[in-house]
């Protein structure tokens, strides 16, 4: 969904997002006590020409073919790559407000940052259905962050409803979008 936003909002077929993986691929680290993630680079590539099943599982391929080869190095600075950081936990364990471990209890305290992991970072969680937290750098305009939610929202909507039409087809005008469109009427009579 989200590289489809994108494409809609900088014209661009040729998404790059970071994405995490829990870097566990090894039976031998499955018990092992300690941080193994790894964030890599993601390029989707979005054919507009494609409906968005289609997209789907293009996508789907691409972080499957990407976890693959989640053990060969990578050298390069993904900063540099992608300004969005797309993270999904199966767990809610962090989404709690308390953690009890028996023996202590972590609580969930808000941290306020001027600085981020990137610039935006959308993390999914499954809690009581999908939720999504956005982080972002302070030199971001909320309204960009806002334009990028609503529009998302807006293709959730669309995806269930026209899930056969192209991307191209596809007008992700939020609502006040839609306001401003019908509000303004450029006539020229020469």
């Amino acid at each position: 969904l989200l590289s489809t936003v994108l494409n809609k909002i900088y014209q661009q077929n040729s998404i790059c997002l970071g994405t995490v993986f829990s870097g566990r691929n090894n039976v031998q680290l499955e018990d092992a006590i300690g941080m193994f993630i790894k964030t890599l680079p993601l390029n989707l590539h979005i054919n507009e020409n494609a409906n968005f099943g289609s997209l789907a599982k293009l996508n789907q391929d691409s972080i499957i073919a990407l976890e693959e080869q989640m053990n060969l190095p990578f050298t390069g600075n993904l900063n540099e790559l992608t300004d969005f950081l797309v993270i999904y936990q199966h767990s809610d364990t962090l989404s709690k407000e308390n953690i009890d471990f028996g023996t202590f209890t972590l609580k969930k305290q808000k941290v306020y940052s001027t600085q981020s992991r990137f610039p935006v970072v959308f993390n999914f969680f499954e809690s009581e259905g999908l939720k999504c937290e956005v982080e972002y750098s302070e030199s971001i305009d909320f309204k960009i962050i806002e334009l990028i939610w609503d529009k998302i929202l807006v293709l959730i909507n669309w995806v269930f409803e026209n899930s056969n039409q192209t991307i191209i087809e596809t007008e992700l005008l939020t609502a006040q979008e839609q306001q401003l469109k019908s509000s303004v009427d450029i006539d020229f009579d020469f």
